[in-house]
């Protein structure tokens, strides 16, 4: 009898220590949470927008973080940011996201081989963007033009989906006109109109970047990514914000009609050529999810528009591709 209450004793004494165990890591990891929801608080309200390097330094001196500022201050891009507010008469030929595009009147609205109508995305006027930095890669005037498939048929994985994006550039801004909805589309096919302000902004690789894994902890990774991993972000050119992983690697295997599997088999050799094409890959535009614009790509995610420097300067748009994350 002694023995078998002994045993209860320890049994019971062993539940009540794996439940305390049990509620001081969930304690753990709640504080965990709250002390990260509290750095991004602060975050937002000292620097928000990244209009400088300086505030990134900034975040990294007060998020301990300064031990490794040296490493990350030249891996810093420039990029352009861009603010959306709703607005349904937007002066012809400005730059915009969703409502209907200011095309040339003798271009007609863009369509999948199919015959299918597709959606407008967005219209980049770039004189309004010429005096910010990173636009030393874009013609100093005309306006760059984003569709995509209505109905997000496409997350940018084969390459016979190529029809499912348009980008266009045109600089006749002479001859222009605010082309009518089609009749094939459905209310999903129109984005709600957001006319556009444009920035200075700077970004940092994305967390799930190799650089920034050999770099920092685990810890401070989880600090690193309140910086890199922006609620609203749309922009033209930095660093993309990654929700499934880089892209490049997947923009130069589609765009050639690969798959994975092929450059798996590749010799180290045509591997290495390979690495330094992908390298060639750089963000066009990013559009992120937006009440105000009333885009949802998939859930919750970013649309991805991407194209080789070469062909940027060229103004070969129609070797862009495109790639659709989300959560």
């Amino acid at each position: 009898m002694k023995i078998t209450f002994f045993v209860v004793i320890l049994i019971f004494s062993v539940i009540v220590k794996i439940l305390a165990e049990k509620n001081k890591q969930k304690s753990d990891s709640n504080r965990k949470r709250m002390e990260q929801k509290a750095i991004k608080v602060e975050y937002d309200k000292q620097i928000g927008i990244i209009n400088s390097k300086e505030k990134i330094e900034i975040f990294f001196n007060q998020f301990n973080l300064a031990k490794h500022w040296n490493n990350f201050e030249p891996k810093i891009k420039s990029e352009i940011n861009i603010e959306t507010f709703e607005n349904s008469n937007i002066e012809l030929g400005k730059s915009k996201f969703g409502g209907v595009p200011d095309l040339p009147k003798n271009v007609e609205w863009f369509k999948e081989k199919n015959g299918k109508s597709l959606s407008f995305i967005a219209q980049l006027n770039l004189s309004e963007i010429k005096n910010l930095e990173s636009s030393i890669s874009l013609p100093k005037k005309g306006i760059i033009y984003f569709f995509y498939s209505s109905e997000q048929e496409s997350w940018g994985s084969d390459y016979n989906d190529k029809d499912k994006i348009k980008v266009y550039y045109s600089n006749d801004l002479n001859n222009l006109e605010k082309k009518q909805i089609p009749s094939d589309f459905s209310e999903f096919g129109i984005y709600k109109s957001c006319e556009l302000t444009f920035s200075n902004s700077y970004s940092l690789p994305s967390g799930d970047n190799d650089f920034v894994s050999k770099e920092l902890n685990r810890e401070e990774k989880d600090i690193y990514d309140l910086i890199t991993y922006p609620q609203v972000n749309h922009k033209i050119f930095g660093y993309s914000n990654n929700i499934q992983g880089a892209m490049e690697q997947e923009c130069e295997l589609v765009s050639k009609g690969l798959h994975y599997e092929d450059y798996r088999a590749f010799d180290s050799q045509k591997k290495e050529e390979f690495e330094r094409k992908e390298k060639e890959w750089k963000l066009l535009l990013q559009i992120d999810s937006d009440n105000k614009t009333e885009m949802m790509w998939g859930d919750s995610g970013r649309l991805y528009f991407w194209i080789k420097q070469k062909d940027l300067e060229n103004l070969d748009f129609d070797k862009a591709w495109f790639i659709l994350q989300c959560y």
